[in-house]
């Protein structure tokens, strides 16, 4: 995409509370990248954030609840979509863990800003750590 990822990273509750860290992946758009989807499969890939929808609401109802936790929620978010500098397969990208992953298929892209964001999450040791994500076809 010609739109540069974001991860969306916040805090909440009091520091010394039992850290609760929450991810939700967020590809706001999925068009397969350069291993074009069908037409038809793309209809349904505005939904492929719903991990991300997923979390922000229960942050919300974290947060509303007043829960006595230290919340720290991260989307990772970006567009898998077509432009001159979209990843190619074959290309090798070295993740935030430092392991190096090469692309076979451009519309696996999900995972990859996923595991990147659990490896930001790890870095504080939470208490507990939940992941929501659409993967695999499951954007329905």
């Amino acid at each position: 995409s010609v739109r540069p990822p974001r991860l969306i990273d916040f805090t909440w509750g009091k520091p010394d509370a039992p850290k609760l860290t929450l991810v939700g992946k967020g590809i706001v758009f999925d068009s397969g990248g350069l291993d074009l989807k069908p037409s038809s499969a793309m209809l349904l890939m505005k939904k492929d954030m719903g991990g991300a929808a997923n979390v922000l609401g229960l942050a919300q109802m974290i947060m509303d609840a007043a829960l006595p936790v230290r919340l720290r929620v991260l989307v990772p978010t970006a567009e898998n979509a077509i432009s001159g500098s979209a990843f190619r397969p074959g290309d090798v990208l070295q993740s935030r863990k430092g392991i190096s992953v090469e692309i076979g298929n451009t519309d696996a892209e999900g995972r990859l800003v996923l595991a990147d964001a659990l490896t930001e999450a790890d870095s504080e040791k939470p208490d507990m750590l939940i992941d929501l994500a659409t993967l695999t076809g499951a954007a329905r």
